[in-house]
């Protein structure tokens, strides 16, 4: 069983808009199944939290750190990357 993450790193927009957020991110993922990244960005256009959610992915990967993102993102991601986003990304009221 994957133990609950006990650091969770909730983006904003101010956060989303560093030229550092991808090392950044990287580096807290590296942690792996003790962190969660939240993509959060509650005046962006889905298409750019979708492309957040996908990025945290790529960096959430082999480190297995959680992701999560608003669910209405959740089911966007479904359409275009299939189930293994389904499966790797949990959504979050």
């Amino acid at each position: 069983m994957r133990p609950l993450p006990r650091l969770h790193a909730i983006t904003t927009e101010a956060v989303l808009a560093r030229t550092d957020l991808g090392v950044r991110a990287a580096a807290l993922a590296a942690a792996g199944p003790a962190v969660a990244l939240h993509a959060r960005g509650h005046s962006l256009s889905g298409a750019a939290l979708v492309g957040v959610v996908t990025r945290f992915l790529s960096l959430a990967g082999p480190p297995e750190a959680s992701v999560f993102a608003p669910q209405e993102i959740m089911y966007s991601q479904r359409g275009v990357s299939g189930d293994t986003v389904n499966a790797r990304c949990q959504n979050s009221p």
